[in-house]
């Protein structure tokens, strides 16, 4: 009998992209002798290249625009566009990616999202109704007023005079202006994350991402009092306390201002990604399930998305196998995967787990069909 796996990874961070992982995985399964099918389902979890892979799978089509970099010089854009759902995938780092800057230009300072809300303005322009904003990879600690100026809002000192978006003057912000804003009030924004963290506090975006975009202790600190002074503004404004929220750091702070301001829902993005995606319908006809990730560590339990996957194969009554670069605690995963291999496990004492992914990942898809099969 034919055995079908759905072969459904993360990107393994640093390393390989998650259709990489997936074609590896699916090598391996079929040269494996057994009688089997595989299903390519790579999956994210609203970290980079999260909003790329939505739309492969939505079929959506590509749109490019002319739009700001971090540090404000124009570039082209590319966002999915899906007509018959009027649905915008947008993804953070094309206008304000870490990926856009040389390592001599990471200054969160002046890096900003101006250029995210650029793409939102398009996406609307064409008809978008509902935007799905992907949050990983930025260079900004910006609290996301770059793109809510890009909308329209207007921040505003203590003379009336308008304050430039820029991280620098945030402290400066005495009031919020939005008379001019795009409206967006039929328009439902859902802020797609792979991370809890805060917009304030010790595990806030500028102590956790600061030194990743180029942050000196000094600037995280005067980053640091610069989104809680902003988180005050916004709660002046809206009533809405978003120092707190979960995910509303992820992006430097993009969704904690889009909630604010806008009502935008922040969600951790792996069970958004797997719905919104059509997973279930190739859960069900699948066997066996295979996942994984760079790293199966504590915070995969926290809804990253291999652990999501397992979950949906779970009430599915699937199996659930995973593959890694490495496992920390590998007890942990006794009662989430039925079976787990590590690259560092598969690889000889001279073997390069990193350099040497993928032939190692084609065998961890091998040995794991030779295993499952029915």
């Amino acid at each position: 009998m034919t055995t079908t796996f759905l072969v459904a990874p993360n990107a393994f961070k640093n390393c390989l992209s998650a259709q990489e992982v997936t074609s590896s995985l699916i090598q391996g399964i079929m040269s494996s002798g057994k009688d089997c099918r595989c299903i390519p389902f790579p999956i994210a979890d609203g970290g980079d290249g999260s909003g790329a892979l939505l739309s492969h799978h939505l079929k959506a089509n590509e749109v490019t625009c002319k739009v700001n970099d971090p540090l404000g010089r124009l570039i082209d854009a590319t966002y999915g566009y899906v007509p018959e759902s009027k649905m915008a995938i947008i993804e953070m780092a094309e206008a304000a990616g870490l990926r856009l800057l040389r390592s001599h230009e990471l200054n969160p300072l002046r890096a900003n999202t101006f250029g995210v809300g650029e793409l939102i303005r398009h996406a609307v322009a064409q008809g978008a109704r509902t935007i799905l904003l992907g949050a990983g990879g930025s260079a900004t600690v910006d609290g996301g007023i770059g793109l809510l100026a890009a909308l329209g809002v207007r921040f505003c000192d203590a003379s009336g005079a308008v304050v430039e978006p820029l991280p620098e003057f945030m402290e400066r912000i005495q009031r919020i202006d939005c008379a001019s804003c795009l409206s967006l009030n039929d328009i439902a924004i859902t802020v797609m994350t792979d991370v809890d963290n805060t917009l304030i506090g010790p595990l806030g975006a500028a102590p956790v991402f600061g030194p990743q975009k180029g942050a000196t202790q000094e600037m995280v600190e005067f980053l640091s009092t610069g989104l809680g002074h902003l988180e005050r503004i916004f709660t002046a404004y809206s009533g809405r306390v978003v120092g707190m929220l979960p995910g509303g750091g992820a992006g430097g702070g993009i969704g904690a201002g889009l909630h604010a301001v806008f009502g935008a829902r922040v969600v951790r993005g792996s069970a958004l990604f797997l719905e919104v995606s059509g997973f279930q319908q190739a859960l069900d006809e699948c066997d066996v399930v295979i996942t994984g990730e760079g790293s199966l560590d504590q915070q995969t339990l926290f809804g990253k998305g291999p652990f999501t996957v397992a979950e949906w194969a779970g009430r599915a009554s699937k199996k659930t196998l995973a593959v890694a670069g490495v496992i920390q605690d590998r007890e942990q995963f006794g009662s989430v995967f039925e079976r787990c291999i590590s690259l560092s496990d598969l690889a000889g004492r001279n073997d390069d787990p990193i350099l040497n992914a993928k032939t190692l990942l084609t065998e961890a898809g091998r040995r794991l069909a030779q295993e499952f099969n029915r």
